[in-house]
């Protein structure tokens, strides 16, 4: 049975992570490539730190349905949304068949310079992910810039569900 890392285990991961994104790919930041050019790297670097998980890019099926859960919309109301995390680090298949806990971390990513209300739906739906019917252990928000000194650099905060 493959258990869900402690907080103190996740953190070091991603700092692994973000460490060989940011010695072998940080031009992708210096030279403004796409947000889904930083996240594709990104989650290769998960899946070094993630051996005994799949770590997937815009994975929009919970089993066999596809992802959605519940966002406000325009009018602030309430509705089941699609969506396509950035990045998931998970078990595939169906939910049910899992022995285990089958949704360990969701990140949604986000180039600095974006709108704050851009930078908030993102934080909304990284907690919406950590609830029903999805509920993933962790969720983590990320921003990617560059710093005075034109270093590629981010930011990122990590969320606990209850799972």
């Amino acid at each position: 049975m493959i258990a869900i890392p402690t907080e103190d285990s996740l953190r070091r991961r991603i700092e692994v992570a973000l460490t060989l994104f940011s010695v072998f790919d940080s031009y992708l930041i210096y030279y403004d490539l796409s947000e889904r050019a930083i996240t594709h790297k990104l989650a290769e670097y998960l899946q070094f730190t993630f051996q005994d998980w799949h770590v997937d890019c815009e994975y929009n099926r919970y089993g066999f349905k596809p992802k959605t859960t519940r966002l406000r919309n325009k009018n602030e109301d309430l509705e089941d949304s699609p969506v396509y995390p950035d990045i998931i680090v998970h078990r595939r298949g169906e939910p049910k068949n899992h022995r285990h806990p089958p949704h360990c971390l969701v990140v949604e990513a986000r180039k600095g310079g974006c709108s704050k209300a851009k930078i908030h739906r993102d934080g909304e739906k990284v907690l919406s992910y950590l609830s029903a019917p999805l509920r993933y252990r962790y969720g983590m928000l990320i921003e990617f810039y560059l710093d005075v000194g034109g270093r590629a650099v981010w930011d990122y905060k990590l969320f606990r569900g209850r799972n």
